[in-house]
């Protein structure tokens, strides 16, 4: 046949040729896309091997450049990629390849799948083994001849209905059901806790009471009740950590028997969440509202003793102080006087206070910026303030209140507890302190906007019911490239693509209607238009503000173009690194498998033994590279699991076969033999594969290592024990992370393959732990949902 090679690197380019050639085939190679596109479309090729990554042109691009010309469409293209993952193969695969080979790879296995690729049978008697293949025993093989009894199946369909926790109980209130939902919530498998006491799921503390409502409820004529008499009822993890939920409890009649079901939901993140929002919306809305007052309020201290008022309650602080200058003038301000306050002792507000340098006050102003700290006892920067020391403050924050020539003042808030002020909690005194000053200096209504605005880290816009722009921010005019005045005259719609700006206005409805605090299109990505029609990623926050002028919405709008393209340069970095390794580890092991499968006799024993180790040696190397790239896609969650029936008895045996020993004795048990389930069958081979070379590595040889496979409570149940040190207690959750190895073991290894296992059990739906061997030793499990 006549082979076209188009690829760039010339070690490759000589393995193709010297394997083709080798097995009857002639060969012409090119190292440019576009040159290959010429030479194809001028002379005939039986079958094209084309690279997946090319200096000029993308592989993929000249693969559909091929399958458009009249001479090459239905020209044979096998392509031989460094790109790795599932999608650049699907990709590959629809764009026209006949078939896809991921670099490293065999000559021989170069050589069949271009014979396959035509149909041809010329060079197939070529194909031979991989250096050492055949050499290690194979392990026994065993399986039961029967196997065991399901679970109840009537009850099993129950528990897999919902996604809440599912949770049946016997009369002696010991746990009989406990579906997916249950395991996701609690932590514990269902293996780890049927037949258990339901009080394993609940605090101590509760577990009479529990008990009690549950047999009081067993006891009655009721169906189906709200657990508890509060809005949650609280309940315990396999770590021992609580958590609120929903709950509900219902009798379930099964025909010969009932149970009773308990319904939960983990109301953690809720609570958590709406705790945030409610915050965060609080902050937001007392400011706005503090800004819009200062427009109002006619009397000056009024104002200030809201302002004091408002950062208490929001910031949830001990004591709050605003303290100004008399007046503003170019002279350096030397005193203040605490013109509002909450918290103090009697005769505090009023006073007045030295603003000299060495003072906390003093740097304050001098330096014009927020100073937080963390104990006014025995922070260097200034001498221990009297008044605060004597009000027990330990932590607090002064920032700045900013006049037109310089700061004339500072706001305060302090706690008694030691604490750490974060960003967020500097927005909101900074936003308070420049509504102030806005009051203070008697600027216009919309400078005194601006500068609670300008106060908040991201683009700020308040718009009003009808869509219009009222205020925006220094942030926003940056971001969207308009001048402050002309974003004002806008409608917000305006400001969103035009692909998307008929249907916003249904999305602005549908918030005025519910009316909370929330982020915009949480799942999908967002878009900003600028004044100049090109677009930004952006993420938005939206809070509702109720006034005395009317109900507003303020957006926070966060440019993100920094994240996706610190996120796409990763990507295209792995994807690089990926070509330059994979390429010539695939001339190494190419030129490897030529010598030994071909020049084996001419090479004598020694030089045969070498080239089988540098062929062992890079194929540890592909190892391990192939593991590095699969940590990082699972990392960013590109990966799923895609199932099929598979049959477990031929998956597992195929995997062990490949595995050197070393001396172990390895039994495989299948139960039951003809056992079939939905998986990813390269993931689970994956799983099988590091689970038993983590044996092998971490026992001596002559150890026994037990690979058993059957089915559990929740699906399928993998299991390998052996009979090495066993893993230290404190190691048993580490373990499994990436980069983390058992300490106590002196052996080889990157920690990569056990979080592998783990992070493949969790995409069927599982875990994977491991426990102590009564008879020494460690027994590693993984569970994978069907």
């Amino acid at each position: 046949m006549d082979v076209l090679v188009i690829e760039d690197d010339d070690n490759v380019t000589l393995l193709y040729r010297l394997a083709l050639e080798g097995a009857g085939h002639s060969v012409q190679t090119v190292t440019q896309g576009r040159d290959g596109l010429d030479r194809a479309a001028r002379q005939p090729f039986d079958v094209i091997v084309l690279d997946g990554m090319l200096p000029d042109v993308d592989g993929l691009e000249v693969l559909s450049r091929l399958r458009e010309g009249p001479t090459t469409a239905a020209v044979p293209v096998v392509m031989a990629s460094a790109r790795v993952g599932r999608a650049d193969q699907e990709a590959a695969l629809a764009a026209g390849a006949t078939a896809y080979l991921v670099k490293p790879f065999m000559a021989a296995e170069l050589v069949s799948v271009v014979a396959a690729a035509t149909g041809d049978q010329v060079g197939r008697s070529l194909v031979a083994p991989a250096p050492g293949a055949g050499s290690h025993p194979a392990p026994a093989i065993t399986v039961p001849s029967t196997g065991t009894p399901g679970e109840d199946r009537a009850l099993a369909q129950v528990l897999s209905l919902a996604f809440d926790a599912i949770v049946s109980i016997d009369d002696d209130q010991r746990i009989v059901g406990f579906n997916k939902g249950a395991e996701d919530t609690f932590g514990y498998l269902a293996e780890e806790v049927l037949g258990k006491p339901l009080s394993v799921l609940m605090p101590e503390r509760f577990a009479d009471a529990h008990q009690a409502h549950v047999r009081g409820f067993a006891e009655g004529g009721e169906a189906g009740r709200l657990m508890g008499g509060q809005r949650f009822v609280y309940a315990r993890r396999r770590d021992g950590s609580e958590f609120p939920a929903e709950a509900s409890i219902t009798k379930l009649d099964l025909g010969d028997r009932s149970v009773l079901t308990a319904i939960l939901r983990d109301a953690t993140e809720r609570q958590r969440t709406e705790a945030e929002l409610r915050a965060r919306a609080e902050q937001q809305a007392a400011v706005a509202e503090l800004g819009l007052r200062a427009i109002t309020v006619a009397d000056l201290d009024e104002l200030l003793d809201d302002a004091a008022h408002t950062l208490e309650r929001v910031l949830r602080v001990d004591l709050v102080k605003i303290a100004l200058a008399d007046t503003e003038t170019d002279a350096a301000v030397d005193e203040l006087r605490i013109v509002a306050g909450v918290g103090w002792t009697p005769g505090v507000v009023g006073s007045r206070r030295s603003a000299a340098p060495g003072t906390i006050v003093g740097l304050s102003l001098g330096r014009g910026e927020p100073v937080v700290f963390e104990d006014v006892g025995t922070d260097p920067r200034f001498a221990p303030d009297p008044l605060l020391v004597d009000q027990g403050v330990t932590s607090g924050v002064h920032v700045p209140v900013r006049g037109s020539v310089r700061p004339v003042g500072v706001v305060g808030a302090y706690v008694r507890e030691p604490r750490r002020f974060t960003e967020d909690d500097l927005h909101v005194v900074q936003a308070i302190a420049n509504v102030v000053a806005s009051r203070v200096l008697r600027d216009a209504h919309e400078r005194r906007l601006r500068a609670f605005l300008d106060a908040a880290p991201d683009a700020t816009l308040v718009v009003d019911v009808t869509g219009r722009i009222v205020s925006a921010n220094a942030q926003a005019e940056a971001l969207f490239g308009y001048p402050r005045e002309e974003l004002q005259r806008l409608s917000v719609d305006a400001l969103v693509p035009d692909e998307v700006r008929m249907r916003h206005g249904a999305y602005r409805r549908a918030f005025e209607a519910e009316r909370r605090a929330r982020p915009m299109g949480e799942g999908i990505e967002l878009q900003a238009r600028r004044r100049d029609g090109s677009t930004v990623p952006v993420d938005i926050m939206l809070r509702p503000l109720e006034t005395d002028e009317g109900s507003f919405v303020v957006a926070a709008v966060r440019d993100i173009t920094d994240r996706r393209r610190n996120e796409m340069a990763r990507e295209a970095f792995l994807h690089a690194v990926s070509h330059e390794l994979r390429t010539p580890l695939t001339a190494v092991l190419g030129f490897a498998s030529l010598l030994t499968d071909h020049y084996g006799e001419a090479l004598g024993p020694e030089a045969l033994m070498l080239a089988e180790r540098i062929w062992g040696s890079a194929q540890r190397l592909d190892h391990l590279l192939g593991d590095l790239l699969d940590l990082d896609r699972l990392s960013r969650g590109v990966v799923e699991a895609q199932r099929r029936n598979v049959a477990v008895a031929d998956l597992v045996g195929h995997t062990v076969q490949a595995i050197n020993l070393d001396g172990r004795e390895l039994t495989v048990t299948i139960d039951p033999p003809d056992l079939v389930v939905a998986v990813d069958a390269a993931q689970v081979e994956r799983i099988v594969e590091n689970l038993v070379v983590n044996a092998v590595r971490h026992t001596p040889s002559g150890a026994r290592i037990e690979l058993h496979v059957g089915r559990s409570a929740n699906g399928v149940l993998l299991r390998v024990d052996d009979d090495g040190p066993g893993v230290p207690a404190e190691a048993r959750e580490t373990i499994f992370e990436p980069f983390r190895r058992n300490a106590t073991a002196f052996t080889p290894g990157t920690g990569i393959g056990l979080s592998l296992v783990a992070r493949f059990a969790e995409l069927h739906g599982g875990r994977a732990w491991v426990e102590d061997r009564p008879q020494g030793g460690s027994s590693f499990r993984v569970v994978l949902a069907l």
